[in-house]
């Protein structure tokens, strides 16, 4: 199988891309096409994509990873099911900022 996720540092070294945010201000992140059997586990992938962004390096230290606000435990997410589905965005080392187009659940619904 083959998922696109896009892997995101909020506390490392930042991106130098095109964007309407100065660089210093933003996240380094990275697009990246995983390709893996069904039912692998994020632990199987994780330092490889860690190794993805700038200024990160496989290392001896445990990956973590965010999906939003959640920590994702590496043993137990499987890669396909959700959180991690295709588009997945991910951070690395700590939880992600809240999706701005996201409404609070108390918020009743407008027709």
């Amino acid at each position: 199988m083959q998922i696109r996720l896009t892997v995101v540092d909020p506390l490392g070294p930042h991106a130098s891309a095109a964007s309407a945010v100065p660089a210093a201000d933003r996240p380094a992140r990275c697009d990246v096409l995983v390709t893996a059997p069904a039912g692998t586990a994020l632990a199987a992938v994780a330092s490889a994509l860690a190794a993805t962004l700038p200024g990160e390096g496989p290392g001896s230290g445990q990956v973590v990873l965010y999906a939003g606000a959640q920590r994702l435990d590496a043993q137990r997410s499987t890669l396909g099911e959700p959180p991690l589905i295709d588009g997945a965005v991910l951070c690395l080392g700590a939880p992600g900022e809240p999706d701005p187009h996201t409404e609070p659940a108390e918020v009743p619904a407008q027709l």
